[in-house]
């Protein structure tokens, strides 16, 4: 019933889980990241504008970043001669994630795609082994650096995700450039299996 492509990635997926729990060895130290507030202390808005561009803004230090896709991640976002949104979608918040969120905090990110946020919560894309090594690193450093990490969905409508959609597209709203908001570049992990 199972296509032989399919029970390959659902086995390597189980033994990346089965890694990521014997790299913990029982004791997480992503704990260290809750503390007796319940509000996260890094807050982070992405977004991903189709074939050009990401951006993101940190609301508690109000720190922003946005860049242009290069060629090398069009291709990886490529399927079937479409690029997948999803993919940039993650690879947008993955960026974002690696810049704002500092050691042993608790990191709130938001973002207007529902299909992004499904897989990061599950830490699971069946569509691409490129985003599945890019959520397995981001795991990897959230677990090497005791962040903890939620994701939301928010409506496109979101004032804040118009701003980051606008940073995604390349445009700097004036609120950012007159605020007291400061611009800094997005890092990137290299993508990981194991």
């Amino acid at each position: 019933m199972f296509s032989d492509s399919f029970r390959a990635r659902f086995g390597v997926y189980f033994e990346y889980i089965g890694a990521l729990l014997h790299d913990w060895s029982g004791s997480a130290s992503i704990l260290a990241s809750f503390g007796s507030s319940s509000l996260p202390d890094v807050t982070i808005y992405s977004d991903a504008s189709g074939d050009f561009g990401y951006g993101a803004l940190e609301m508690k230090t109000m720190l922003y970043g946005s860049g242009v896709w290069t060629n090398e991640e069009i291709a990886a976002a490529t399927r079937q001669k479409a690029v997948s949104s999803t993919h940039l979608e993650v690879l947008a918040i993955i960026k974002a994630v690696k810049t704002f969120a500092k050691p042993n905090t608790t990191v709130q990110v938001f973002a207007d795609s529902a299909a992004a946020i499904f897989v990061l919560q599950k830490r699971y894309d069946r569509k691409s082994e490129v985003s599945q090594g890019l959520i397995i690193s981001m795991d990897r450093h959230c677990r090497d650096n005791g962040i903890a990490i939620f994701f939301t969905h928010v409506p496109r409508e979101h004032q804040v995700i118009k701003l980051v959609d606008s940073l995604s597209k390349g445009s700097i709203p004036l609120g950012l450039k007159s605020g007291g908001w400061k611009r800094v570049r997005l890092e990137l992990m290299s993508p990981t299996l194991f």
